[in-house]
């Protein structure tokens, strides 16, 4: 899914169902050090039970071998009387590049915000990322001149507050403004 239509949001909300049936959960994020498929391995292999493995942002986790974990982590723990499941989000333009081990692994659940859900979020944020700004201009043309994806939103409403806390904003002539 895009930014800001809520793939984190959605992995930690099954992971705690998860966790509250039962499960053991792992969250797993990009960064350094890398996260490797050994790594994994080594940390689920030695438990019991049930093991959900949630990778936030799987596009950006270079270093992972998704082969291993299909070939070797998953026989592995099967074979040892343990049940391990995979959540992963990711960017669009991801999946869209051929990548067999993830498309043997992974079935693909797009997410795309409707208008209003873009909207009410836009909103929201208005409220509290912009209140000196929605000061200055209003509320309704700080909703305006974010425009209509969330994650742009973000970005457009951090700089108007940032900009209208230094009292940069009163001087811009905003009329002529794209969204």
């Amino acid at each position: 899914g895009v930014g800001g239509v809520g793939k984190t949001r959605t992995s930690l909300e099954v992971a705690t169902l998860a966790a509250e049936q039962g499960w053991r959960v792992l969250h797993l994020q990009p960064g350094e050090p890398a996260v490797t498929a050994e790594d994994i391995a080594e940390t689920v292999l030695p438990q019991t039970g049930r093991t959900l493995l949630v990778f936030d942002y799987l596009d950006q986790m270079q270093h992972l071998d998704l082969g291993v974990i299909r070939r070797r982590l998953l026989p592995d723990a099967v074979a040892r009387g343990n049940t391990v499941a995979l959540l992963a989000n990711a960017r669009p333009g991801w999946v869209r590049m051929p990548n067999p081990e993830r498309d043997e692994l992974f079935i693909q659940v797009p997410m795309h915000p409707e208008a209003s859900q873009s909207q009410r979020i836009i909103q929201v944020m208005a409220e509290i990322v912009t209140p000196t700004a929605c000061e200055c201009l209003g509320r309704d043309e700080v909703i305006r001149l974010c425009g209509q994806r969330p994650i742009i939103a973000l970005l457009i409403a951090q700089e108007l507050e940032r900009r209208a806390q230094r009292g940069n904003l009163r001087n811009i002539d905003i009329e002529h403004f794209r969204t």
